[in-house]
């Protein structure tokens, strides 16, 4: 099964049916992890020690990690979900506690909330960078400063976040800043790498993030507490002599994961040159596509790539209204289904949370109250973007995009 097979059986790719399955075009998958010889005889040393679990390799990566942040402790765990839950809970967030994250992200920026019984507070998008808006985030805290005890800033698609707008917010009215840089790793603003800024930064390593070990996470902070806290926490709550104070969870990595993950970041500046050779590849390239805005970084950031997101943005598009917005989508996906068809796998690029079905109920949301969240949800394309790519491959994504973005579909 190909790795573009198991993302549409897993739900990632809602549109995968109608792509290349019944040409000869050969593929070109969102994503293709670079694992490389180094990386498998790293996990055979851990095979042939026979203890697989958690061990010595996740206490050097552990340390790694937390010489890479310039952090004081560095905490692995099984997944970047399970890094922000057990941040949150070491935070001491709890029920009748908000939490303000982007209405624009993956469905675990507001889940890990929701694990905590806290209530995730939306908070809008700027279009230009597709993080939290920090007006917007302000307006929030004037309006119920008392109850927020967290903002989390998910650096998107590896662009980072406006941190120092954000950290001055946090300081004004008291609460904790936490860095969901899941897909960041590598990326800098102002020279300061993502993951140290705020108390607790989360880190991921699944399959379509720069490093990887097909699941897996960590969290960094400089807080000795809370790094005590999440240790205990992640291993069922029991304490080196046996005794169990708290309920914990099996959060634990093992050193299968931490092996690879050692191993692929000896090659992280390599890795982080390609993608950002193939970044500006496609900006140079489709620049010219009237109507498609390219990734804009801010002033002084160095993005990862760890996403190469395009949005759709044709003259009549007026996000004011939802018949515009359903529109566009309808061209967003035509542009989706004819990528697919010459195979192209493009795929939509994240979610609108308030949006889908269970936040919505639950808290009686209207998705048309987060304007840039709403239409980045309906007309946002990544494309595909790896080490791997050879340039054929990225004149082949070129040309396709480009091709398909100027397809006008019938009103």
């Amino acid at each position: 099964m190909s790795i573009a097979h198991s993302l549409y059986a897993l739900g990632f790719l809602d549109f995968y049916r109608v792509s290349c399955e019944d040409t000869a075009v050969e593929s070109i998958p969102i994503v293709v992890a670079d694992i490389d010889d180094d990386d498998a005889a790293a996990t055979m040393e851990v095979l042939r020690r026979r203890w697989p679990g958690q061990g010595p390799k996740v206490e050097a990566l552990e340390e790694e990690g937390a010489t890479l942040t310039k952090r004081q402790h560095a905490v692995a765990c099984h997944s970047g979900t399970a890094a922000l839950h057990l941040t949150l809970l070491s935070l001491g967030v709890g029920s009748n506690d908000l939490v303000m994250t982007p209405a624009f992200s993956f469905v675990a920026s507001a889940n890990v909330v929701e694990y905590c019984g806290a209530k995730p507070l939306f908070v809008d998008i700027d279009l230009a960078t597709y993080n939290i808006d920090p007006a917007a985030l302000a307006g929030h805290c004037k309006q119920q400063q008392d109850k927020i005890a967290a903002v989390m800033v998910v650096h998107q698609f590896g662009l980072c976040a406006d941190m120092a707008s954000i950290e001055s917010i946090a300081t004004q009215f008291d609460f904790d800043v936490v860095e969901d840089a899941a897909c960041a790793l590598g990326s800098k603003l102002h020279g300061q790498e993502a993951g140290s800024f705020g108390e607790v930064a989360c880190f991921s390593f699944h399959p379509r993030k720069v490093v990887t070990a097909g699941e897996g996470g960590m969290l960094v902070t400089d807080r000795a507490e809370v790094a005590q806290r999440c240790r205990l926490l992640r291993s069922h709550g029991l304490e080196a002599g046996g005794e169990m104070r708290e309920l914990g969870f099996n959060y634990r990595m093992t050193d299968l994961q931490a092996a690879m993950v050692l191993s692929q970041l000896k090659r992280l500046p390599a890795l982080l040159a390609k993608r950002q050779h193939h970044a500006a590849f496609y900006t140079e390239r489709l620049q010219q596509v009237e109507e498609l805005i390219l990734p804009q970084a801010m002033q002084g950031s160095q993005p990862n790539y760890q996403s190469y997101v395009v949005r759709l943005q044709p003259e009549w598009l007026d996000a004011t209204k939802m018949s515009s917005i359903e529109r566009v989508k309808r061209k967003r996906d035509a542009m989706i289904t004819a990528c697919h068809e010459q195979g192209v796998m493009v795929r939509p690029a994240a979610y609108s949370l308030p949006a889908l079905q269970y936040y919505q109920q639950k808290y009686a949301l209207s998705p048309m109250s987060f304007p840039n969240s709403l239409l980045a949800a309906n007309s946002t394309v990544a494309l595909p973007i790896y080490p791997g790519l050879q340039e054929q491959e990225l004149e082949r994504v070129v040309s396709t995009v480009t091709e398909a973005a100027r397809f006008e579909e019938l009103p």
